[in-house]
């Protein structure tokens, strides 16, 4: 975790919020108890982007990038067809088992 004195974004605070949702839950988990964990005093004090379902919205932005990126990768962008689909689907196919964890914290 960071400390106080560095600030923290949206990315940074859907970090702290998906390691206390994928122990506790996402309907489980606080403004009050992600507020605690990053040291900001007060949950009021958090980024109201974030306070209105930011944590939800900033995995499914960064897992639509994640995705998004296996399309700019060499195997995705030269061969013929059939191979450019083959390697497309088994990346997305990795990259969405690496991503798991991450998705199974937000609808635990």
């Amino acid at each position: 975790m960071r400390t106080r004195t560095q600030p923290y974004d949206l990315d940074s605070l859907a970090d702290v919020a998906f390691v206390l949702c994928a122990r506790r839950g996402y309907d489980a988990t606080s403004m009050d108890e992600i507020a605690k964990a990053t040291g900001i005093t007060k949950a009021a004090h958090l980024p109201s982007r974030f306070r209105q379902g930011g944590a939800l919205g900033a995995w499914a932005r960064r897992a639509l990038r994640t995705l998004f990126a296996v399309l700019e990768e060499p195997a995705a962008k030269s061969g013929w067809a059939r191979e450019r689909l083959q390697a497309i689907i088994a990346r997305v196919a990795e990259v969405t088992m690496q991503m798991l964890p991450e998705v199974g914290g937000a609808v635990k």
